[in-house]
């Protein structure tokens, strides 16, 4: 009856690409817990990165009506990380989490040399495991960011290292029936950075109307390549 556990367990799913269970699971939860919005959240996130806006749109909806005006799944942390995420690391050193954060808003503003300490820092902490984190709805790969960087800094042996870690998990992705365009983005990504770019269009145009596409742009990875992607 865990309404934290529930939602852990269908976002859990939806990570590991078990899509057709993750949606079982929440529609169990949702008829176990109907007065809290958890479950309808996690649902309307699935079909958020399968691109079901029609049904994202729906559950979210529902979730929105049962969440309290003070709740934080409603208010946004821009603001919050713009001014807070950097004294938080210094007082917090060895966060798993803000070190990731931090790693990937420096990726973003395409400065390498910190997102690589930030991200070994990351590595460290997780010592052998990888420092994969999934979001299959933005299409976000912390390794794939490590890469490029280590790239940048002319460091071939770490990069493609890291690559092949990379090549390694997504081989243990169970197969689904489901396409997620967060998924076909990071491929993208991958092949860039393997410098088969030739490729790199025909990934991006599966997943030509994905809400996120707009990421292209502002990709470190992908915006120096130049091609019409319409």
């Amino acid at each position: 009856m865990s309404t934290t556990t529930n939602f852990a367990v269908g976002d859990t799913l939806t990570n590991l690409g078990e899509i057709d269970k993750a949606i079982k699971h929440f529609k169990h939860c949702q008829q176990l817990l109907s007065d809290h919005f958890s479950c309808f959240l996690g649902l309307a996130n699935l079909y958020n990165l399968l691109g079901d806006q029609k049904r994202y749109v729906f559950y979210l909806q529902k979730s929105a009506a049962l969440i309290a005006e003070n709740n934080l799944y409603q208010t946004s942390r821009l603001d919050v990380f713009e001014q807070h995420i950097k004294n938080l690391s210094l007082q917090n050193p060895n966060s798993l989490d803000l070190n990731l954060l931090l790693g990937l808003a420096s990726y973003y503003q395409s400065n390498c040399q910190l997102a690589i300490t930030q991200y070994e820092k990351a590595r460290k902490e997780k010592g052998s495991e990888q420092i994969e984190v999934w979001d299959f709805a933005e299409g976000i790969s912390h390794e794939l960011n490590l890469a490029y960087c280590y790239q940048q800094r002319n460091n071939h042996a770490a990069a493609q290292q890291v690559l092949d870690s990379y090549y390694q998990f997504i081989q243990q992705l169970p197969k689904s029936k489901h396409t997620m365009p967060g998924r076909t983005y990071s491929q993208a990504r991958y092949l860039a950075l393997m410098g088969q770019t030739d490729k790199v269009k025909t990934e991006l145009k599966k997943i030509d109307s994905w809400s996120y596409i707009w990421l292209v742009d502002y990709d470190p990875i992908l915006k120096s390549l130049i091609f019409d992607r319409k």
